[in-house]
């Protein structure tokens, strides 16, 4: 799992009071293992300080390492750094460049440019995730491949503010409209610039 950052320090959003447990837990079972020895196979013992002692150690160092910030999102703390990040993911630019006439996307190392103009039709639909669902977009361009954007595309918040802005038609929260009922796919006409309907413009876009 990707860490995150919050002032110089790797985010853990685990408990403190939790790893502290951990640690005394693994200690006692050591300890056990220490008073117990001679009543005990050489192969439970030595497995007992390994595992238990072993991991201990790994937590214990994990904790008192002061690159490292436990915390949980129902504190203060934990609050703030999530309002952070959330501001952060808001102005991210992330792989786009804009300027008034276009939009180009970087992706491994390769820029493409696409002209607003050229965007004929976008619909907008949820994908089911298992555990949760992700926001997604197909943008249909006039002589340029077809662009699928998701929640997780780093710059799309940036992006949808100025899709809105440039093609005032597209609802300022079609996202949240898409969002429930949850893991439904809920395929949305977002844009037509020819004004066909959304059975009209699916076909044409979703041949089957």
């Amino acid at each position: 799992m990707k860490h995150s950052n919050y002032n110089n320090r790797r985010i853990i959003w685990e408990s403190t009071t939790k790893q502290v447990w951990v640690v005394v837990g693994s200690f006692l079972f050591v300890a056990a293992a220490l008073w117990t020895k001679e009543k005990t196979t050489s192969f439970m013992f030595w497995a007992t300080i390994i595992f238990f002692g072993g991991g201990g150690l790994f937590m214990l160092i994990r904790l008192l390492n002061p690159k490292n910030i436990f915390v949980t999102h129902d504190t203060l703390l934990g609050k703030e750094i999530l309002a952070d990040q959330f501001n952060r993911q808001q102005n991210d630019l992330g792989f786009f460049t804009y300027n008034e006439t276009c939009f180009c996307l970087t992706e491994h190392e390769v820029m493409t440019q696409y002209n607003w103009l050229d965007i004929e039709t976008i619909f907008g639909f949820k994908e089911d995730r298992y555990t949760t669902d992700e926001i997604c977009m197909d943008i249909f361009m006039n002589n340029k491949p077809n662009l699928r954007l998701t929640e997780s595309t780093p710059g799309w918040y940036q992006f949808n503010e100025r899709l809105i802005k440039k093609i005032p038609e597209i609802s300022n929260s079609w996202d949240g409209e898409i969002a429930v009922p949850a893991f439904e796919t809920k395929l949305t006409l977002l844009f037509d610039k020819k004004g066909r309907s959304s059975i009209e413009a699916e076909a044409v876009c979703y041949p089957k």
